[in-house]
């Protein structure tokens, strides 16, 4: 029972950390794509922040004022390192 708990644990840190990596390089293309966006790269890039917003969002409102810089998809990925290896060292 403990091997499937730390198993669904595992997946769900991969999952959230590819869609905050997802988030991150949306942003960039979004940059450098010229509008007007192709409605393809709107929608996927509305619904992977409807994902992301409810982790990223606490921890953005906690972190200080970077002049635009949004250090909190960084945070987010740092915790779940932490969060994967407790789930290493517990599962032995």
């Amino acid at each position: 029972m403990a091997d499937i708990v730390i198993f669904i644990i595992q997946r769900v840190v991969d999952i959230c950390t590819f869609v905050i990596f997802a988030r991150v390089i949306l942003s960039f293309a979004s940059l450098i794509i010229r509008p007007p966006h192709p409605q393809w790269l709107i929608n996927l890039d509305n619904f992977v922040i409807s994902i992301t917003e409810p982790i990223l969002g606490p921890i953005r409102r906690m972190l200080p004022n970077m002049g635009g810089l949004d250090f909190s998809p960084m945070v987010v990925l740092i915790i779940l390192l932490i969060v994967r290896a407790a789930v290493n060292r517990v599962g032995g």
